[in-house]
């Protein structure tokens, strides 16, 4: 499909038909096969739970005892806990709210629940990552925006091109995941809104929700901005990195001990 700029009206819900309709919340809360959004589903088990250092359901990124997606999902959720009074993240309520589950057993969820309107962090991006197309549905479509975009000259035509694009990939991913609320009857009549920077989280969240002394947009962004430092990656994949570099860290002392005990045999 060629990107085109967004046109209000022209995207329709995605009815899909390989999920199912679950009503019951707490049937849903309850399961240990969940799925978020944007991560690979990961089943709980019971050395998960007698382990801290395994990945449990929600995802890889451990920080301040919940399990995240990605770090903006922790930056975002810690700064709601500091500044909304009541919130507080708790899975299956405010937290990866469940929202319907697929034929092959997996809950896809919503990512939060805030004074009963679902929020969808989802940054969005134009260069791939890894495997992902960034927001592009498929490589096809990533191509065709940087044809047009290399067609266009440089400057504000580009700018322009890149912004219609952006706010494309927003309303359609929006879509998506109303469409995904609309299969519970539960979520079907909430408020479902979706931010893809700090400063849109601290304009229609922060600002309507929060209460006592707020902090500036600006700084607001830069305590952001330092939470996504914080999670730790407690995939098989980076605890492998961690442990390579300790033991080449203990390898490059071991040679340093080893020099100076030559030289002061010498």
């Amino acid at each position: 499909m060629t990107v085109a700029p967004y046109i209000p009206g022209t995207l329709r819900h995605n009815n899909d038909s390989t999920l199912q309709t679950l009503p019951d919340l707490a049937k849903l809360s309850a399961s240990k096969n969940i799925r978020c959004g944007t991560c690979d589903p990961l089943r709980r088990t019971r050395a998960d739970r007698r382990n801290p250092r395994n990945v449990t359901a929600s995802g890889h990124l451990y920080y301040r005892g919940t399990y995240y997606c990605s770090r903006s999902e922790a930056a975002a959720a810690t700064l709601m806990e500091r500044y909304i009074p009541g919130f507080r993240v708790k899975e299956g309520e405010t937290f990866q709210v469940p929202a319907a589950r697929a034929k092959n057993g997996q809950i896809q969820t919503i990512d939060f629940m805030v004074n009963g309107v679902l929020l969808e962090y989802h940054p969005v991006r134009l260069k791939p990552r890894g495997y992902k197309k960034g927001g592009f549905q498929n490589i096809r479509e990533l191509r065709e925006y940087r044809k047009k975009l290399k067609s266009l000259p440089p400057g504000e035509a580009r700018k322009k091109f890149t912004r219609e694009t952006k706010e494309y990939l927003k309303e359609k991913y929006y879509q998506h995941r109303r469409a995904l609320a609309d299969k519970n009857p539960a979520l079907r009549d909430k408020e479902l809104l979706v931010v893809s920077s700090p400063e849109e989280l601290y304009d229609q969240i922060i600002t309507r929700f929060g209460s006592g002394p707020l902090p500036s947009r600006e700084m607001f962004k830069a305590m952001f901005r330092a939470l996504l430092k914080e999670p730790r990656d407690m995939s098989k994949r980076a605890r492998a990195r961690r442990k390579e570099k300790a033991r080449r860290k203990e390898r490059r002392r071991n040679r340093r001990n080893y020099k100076r005990e030559v030289r002061k045999a010498a």
